[in-house]
């Protein structure tokens, strides 16, 4: 049995983050967040005083989990980008933007959008972005700008001018467009 197991390794190396990681990992898997918690939580103590313990990057990434499980979107987003940091791992980004467009705090939705824009290399007139302004927009009820950047991605042009010529005259700027 896995509990046993677990409370064998407990009590023979208390002082082992690595048994409270799977202690979190455990009640996470029987969906107790609290529980997974407050196990994550002791292991990064543990690693937080330690000088012997490396802590592994992808307990930020659990912690940040858990606290979405719990409902905590600041404690959530916090530890996504703790574990950003540490990794440059996009999915942590990807999270962060999840979270912010959930909890309606569209602008800072923006901001880390622009954030996986760089963090990929791609451009803000690709087909990814388009599509999440677009989103973006639907859900501010903003439905006039979400249809303009959907509308660039029904109708793909092969010349990059003439694409980025669209997105201007779309968002305001047609002298800009026309010069192109």
């Amino acid at each position: 049995d896995v509990y046993e197991d677990l409370i064998y390794l407990e009590r023979n190396l208390p002082d082992h983050p690595g048994v409270y990681i799977d202690f979190g990992h455990y009640y996470n898997i029987l969906d107790e967040p609290e529980k997974s918690c407050e196990y994550l939580l002791k292991a990064k103590e543990i690693y937080e005083e330690s000088n012997e313990y490396k802590e592994p990057d992808q307990l930020s990434y659990d912690l940040a989990t858990v606290y979405g499980k719990l409902g905590n979107t600041e404690k959530s987003i916090e530890y996504f980008m703790e574990n950003y940091k540490k990794t440059d791992d996009i999915d942590a980004l990807e999270q962060v933007y999840n979270k912010y467009v959930t909890s309606g705090k569209f602008e800072m939705a923006k901001d880390i959008l622009q954030e996986i824009i760089k963090a990929e290399g791609t451009s803000n007139l690709s087909f990814d972005y388009f599509e999440r302004m677009g989103d973006i927009n639907w859900q501010m009820k903003n439905i006039k700008e979400a249809v303009k950047y959907y509308s660039l991605i029904i109708k793909p042009d092969t010349d990059q001018k003439r694409e980025k010529a669209r997105l201007l005259y779309y968002t305001g700027n047609s002298k800009k467009a026309l010069k192109l």
